[in-house]
């Protein structure tokens, strides 16, 4: 994914965003200095589909004897966002 990044400083956000998920993450609470947002602009991506499925691939990556090629990982699309 390729696009802009910025920094977001919305109060009522990161209030409504809090849950336990990221209290695990902030133990200093809700209004923790380093809290930050993030807001990314998108404009393309890209994704490889592959049909081998998510073990099998880590599989081939993992134990690769120079027999796999990027050919074999499946197909690769292109999206722009707008």
């Amino acid at each position: 994914i390729s696009g802009s990044a910025h920094l977001v400083d919305d109060a009522r956000r990161r209030a409504r965003m809090w849950n336990p998920m990221v209290a695990a993450w902030l133990p200093d609470g809700l209004h923790d200095p380093k809290l930050t947002l993030v807001r990314m602009d998108c404009v393309d991506a890209e994704v490889w589909m592959s049909g081998m499925g998510l073990t099998k691939l880590a599989w081939e990556i993992a134990w690769n004897t120079g027999a796999l090629h990027v050919e074999d990982m499946g197909a690769r699309q292109h999206a722009t966002l707008h």
